[in-house]
C-alpha cells in the first residue's frame, strides 16, 4: 500500500481493524470523512484553534462555559440528539435569531469539536497501528501519527493495544472531523476580528446619536429649551411605573458619567457622595472600572503594577507601555447638578440618608445578581456583569422607544458617546481628561467614543456638569507619554 492509498482509505482501514459493527452503523459520509488525511487536516485546525484562543483563556472569560451550555442547548433541540446536525438544520432553514447567535453557536461548536477530536484522535491511532497487519501500511501510519500528532521530540512509539474506540466514539470523530472541515476558524486574525467588530459597533452609535441630534435640531424650532436627554428622563425614565428608583438611579449614573454598564454590577459598583447641600448640590462619583484585573480594581490598591520608567531611552518606555494593563483601575469625578438626571441623583440619595436607609457618608450603588442560574450552574463573574449589561441596554431600549419611536433603539453605550461628545464639543477639556472620564489608558481608545460631528458642535448643559476628574494611572498618548500627574483639574 502506498502512503496516498493508506492515507485516503476510510473504511478499508476500519476493516483491518475488524470493526464491521463500526462499518454497518456509519454511514458513507462519515466513513468518509474518517480517512487519515481529512482526520489528519482537521487535527491541523484544531490546533490552530487552540493557538488562537486557548481552551484556558475561554475558561478564564467565562466563554467555555457559555459555548458548553450551546452545545447542550442544540443537541437536546436535535432529535437525533446531534449538536452538529442541528447547526445544520438551522443554518438550512434561515432559524437563527439573529447573526450573532448564529456566530457563537460555529465558535461554539468549533471549540466542541477541537476538543473531541484532541481526545479522540490519539486513540485512533492507536487503534490503528496496533491492530493493522501490513507492515507497510502501519509504518506510514506510525509516521503520520508521530509528526503530526505528536511532538517531534517525543520518543519512539512502541504500538501498544489501547481499548477499541466505541462505535458511538467513532461517531462523534467523525461528525467533529466533518464539522472542523466545513467551518474552519475565522480567517482573520483575532485582533483584526475584534477591532473591526467594535469599529462597526462605535459607527452606529455614532450614527444613532446623530439621529438623535437631528432630532433635537427639529424640535428646538417650536421649543428653545428641549433638549432629547432630558425629554427620555423626563417623559420616560421618571413616568414608567415598571420600574424602581433603584434602577432609576442606575440609568442617572450612565447617564451623567457615561460609566460602562457593566461598572454597576455587584462586582463593581459606583459609590455616590452628596457635597454642598445648603447650595445646588455637587456629587463625588467613584467607579470601579470593569476593564482590568480584580487587584487593579481594588479601592485599596495604591499605585500602578507598570510604572512609567526612568529610564531615559524611547524604546524602554514604548515597551513598557506596551505591556500595560488596559483601563484605569479607579475613577473619579466631582459633578455639578445642572441636568434632570443628576438633580434627581442627588435628592434621592439625601432621601435615603435623611431616612436612616442608608448611612452618612458615600453611598454604594450597584445591580446584583445571583452567583448561579435556576438550574444550579455556577456563573462566572463575567456572565454576571454581562447579564448587569443585558438588563440594563434591554431597559433603556424599552424606555426609547416610548419616546422616540421612530429613531434607533437607545443603549447604555449610546450615552457613553454622548458624553464624550459632550466633553469633546466643549473643548476645555483634554485628550487625557477625556480619557481618564471614560476609564481608558489611552487617547487612542478614547478617540474612539463621541465626536463634534454627532453632537452638532452644540454646546450642553452636561458638558459643564464635570468640574474635576482623577485616576490613578497617567494617561499614554500618541507622541509622548510625559503626563505623569495623579490629578487634573479641569479649567473653570
Amino acid at each position: 500500500m502506498t502512503r496516498c492509498v493508506v492515507l485516503r482509505s476510510g473504511s478499508d482501514l476500519l476493516t483491518a481493524i475488524n470493526r464491521q459493527d463500526a462499518i454497518s452503523k456509519l454511514d458513507e459520509e462519515e466513513i468518509r470523512h474518517l480517512s487519515l488525511d481529512l482526520v489528519l487536516n482537521a487535527f491541523s485546525r484544531a490546533r490552530v484553534t487552540e493557538g488562537r484562543v486557548s481552551r484556558q483563556s475561554l475558561a478564564t472569560s467565562g466563554s467555555l462555559q457559555k459555548y458548553r451550555k450551546t452545545v447542550a442547548t442544540l443537541t437536546r433541540k436535535n432529535r437525533h440528539r446531534n449538536a452538529y446536525s442541528e447547526y445544520e438544520r438551522r443554518n438550512r432553514l434561515d432559524l437563527w435569531q439573529s447573526k450573532n447567535t448564529r456566530q457563537r453557536a460555529r465558535s461554539a461548536l468549533v471549540c466542541h469539536a477541537s476538543e473531541q477530536l484532541e481526545t479522540l484522535v490519539s486513540f485512533y491511532f492507536q487503534a490503528l497501528i496496533a491492530n493493522v497487519i501490513d507492515p507497510r501500511a502501519k509504518s506510514i501510519v506510525k509516521r503520520a501519527f508521530r509528526s503530526r500528532v505528536l511532538h517531534p521530540t517525543t520518543a519512539e512509539l512502541e504500538p501498544r493495544i489501547w481499548e477499541t474506540l466505541s462505535v458511538p466514539d467513532m461517531k462523534d470523530l467523525a461528525c467533529a472531523v466533518r464539522f472542523l472541515l466545513s467551518h474552519p476558524a475565522h480567517p482573520i486574525p483575532k485582533g483584526s476580528q475584534t477591532h473591526s467588530g467594535s469599529s462597526q459597533t462605535r459607527q452606529t452609535k455614532r450614527s444613532a446619536l446623530r439621529a438623535l441630534n437631528q432630532h433635537q435640531s427639529r424640535k428646538e424650532k417650536s421649543n428653545a429649551c428641549y433638549d432629547w436627554r432630558s425629554h427620555f428622563w423626563t417623559t420616560a425614565v421618571l413616568h414608567d411605573p415598571y420600574i424602581n428608583d433603584h434602577l432609576r438611579a442606575c440609568i442617572a449614573v450612565i447617564m451623567t458619567t457615561g460609566c460602562r454598564p457593566s461598572e454597576l454590577s455587584s462586582r463593581h459598583g459606583v459609590s455616590i457622595e452628596v457635597h454642598d447641600r445648603d447650595r445646588p448640590p455637587a456629587l463625588s462619583i467613584r467607579i470601579q472600572s470593569s476593564k482590568v484585573d480584580r487587584e487593579q480594581s481594588d479601592p485599596n490598591f495604591e499605585g500602578s503594577v507598570f510604572q512609567p520608567p526612568a529610564a531615559k531611552t524611547p524604546k524602554a518606555v514604548d515597551v513598557t507601555w506596551q505591556t500595560a494593563p488596559r483601563g484605569q483601575p479607579w475613577r473619579q469625578m466631582r459633578v455639578l447638578c445642572h441636568s434632570p438626571e443628576a438633580v434627581w441623583l442627588a435628592s434621592y440619595i439625601q432621601r435615603l440618608q435623611e431616612g436612616g436607609k442608608i448611612p452618612p457618608g458615600p453611598a454604594h450603588l450597584a445591580i446584583q445578581t445571583p452567583e448561579m442560574s435556576p438550574d444550579g450552574t455556577w456563573l462566572h463573574s463575567s456572565e454576571r456583569d454581562r447579564r448587569v449589561t443585558v438588563k440594563l441596554g434591554k431597559l433603556i431600549g424599552r424606555l426609547g422607544k416610548t419616546v422616540f419611536p421612530r429613531l434607533q433603539t437607545l443603549t447604555p453605550y449610546l450615552f457613553r458617546h454622548a458624553v464624550a461628545s459632550d466633553l469633546k464639543t466643549c473643548g476645555t477639556f483634554t485628550s487625557e481628561q477625556i480619557s481618564w472620564v471614560l476609564g481608558h489608558r489611552s487617547t487612542r481608545t478614547a478617540s474612539l467614543y463621541g465626536s463634534t460631528k454627532s453632537s452638532g458642535k452644540r454646546l450642553d448643559l452636561r458638558s459643564e456638569q464635570i468640574v474635576d476628574v482623577t485616576a490613578p494611572e497617567p494617561v499614554r498618548s500618541h507622541s509622548s507619554f510625559h503626563n505623569n500627574s495623579k490629578k487634573n483639574p479641569v479649567p473653570p
